[in-house]
């Protein structure tokens, strides 16, 4: 979806790409954060001597998709306040 706004000329590419940048952290740090309960779940399961399935999972779950809409809404603000075409990118630019 971001390229599309791009060459639309609707955002700038330093926002898209930052954009596309934190959403793909969030991503991670979710999947990171996946990892870490299911191997404390196992954890837990070993101290209690049970078996895996017999230990209470946690009563909520962690997420972060909000965070991940919150990013579209910025980039969504970001181009409505920056509706100039983009330009070419200066020596700069990476």
């Amino acid at each position: 979806m971001s390229p599309l706004r791009f060459t639309a000329a609707v955002g700038s590419q330093q926002d898209v790409l930052r954009v596309e940048l934190e959403r793909d952290r969030l991503r991670q740090q979710r999947a990171r954060l996946v990892e870490q309960k299911a191997v404390a779940h196992a954890d837990l399961a070993a101290l209690l001597s049970r078996p895996a399935e017999l230990v209470p999972e946690v009563a909520y779950s962690l997420t972060v998709d909000h965070q991940l809409e919150a990013l579209e809404r910025l980039l969504t603000l970001a181009e409505s306040c920056n509706p100039a075409p983009a330009r070419p990118c200066a020596a700069d630019c990476p």
